[in-house]
């Protein structure tokens, strides 16, 4: 997913941030602004999670922090994976499907991304992408439908 903000912010579905990443870098370092010694990113995140009051309430960076938190909590490596990967998933295939179809179709002549494979996956096994949704007609609620 970082791929694709940084790189490929166009095939991430309409009103994503693309300057997510530069918005969590700068609460970082307004975090680490009195921080007087320099850090790598092992010291970084040591840092941040012995320092509950780090980051502003409402950030990235204190959500991040919950979340990592709530995640170290479950002792048990596997399960903490199995997390993961189902939340990596379902990003995907969200992202695969409300991205419009022609970035899919201008990847292909490009050689392709891994998010057109799964698009390309997802309408091969009948399910619906956004374009679907959008170009399926209405039907008016005063309008009746017989058996």
């Amino acid at each position: 997913m970082m791929y694709l903000l940084l790189f490929q912010p166009d095939m991430l579905m309409p009103g994503t941030r693309q300057s997510l990443f530069a918005v969590a870098c700068r609460e970082i370092k307004h975090a680490l602004r009195d921080q007087r010694q320099r850090l790598d990113e092992r010291g970084v995140a040591r840092w941040i999670s012995e320092n509950p009051n780090a980051a502003q309430p409402g950030d990235h960076l204190a959500a991040a922090r919950r979340l990592a938190e709530a995640m170290m909590q479950m002792n048990d490596a596997g399960r903490m994976l199995k997390v993961i990967s189902g939340v990596w998933v379902e990003m995907i295939c969200y992202s695969a499907s409300r991205c419009r179809g022609f970035l899919h179709a201008k990847s292909l002549g490009a050689g392709g991304e891994f998010l057109t494979v799964v698009w390309l996956l997802l309408h091969r096994m009948g399910m619906e992408v956004l374009a679907d949704k959008l170009q399926k007609p209405e039907i008016p609620r005063h309008v009746q439908i017989l058996p």
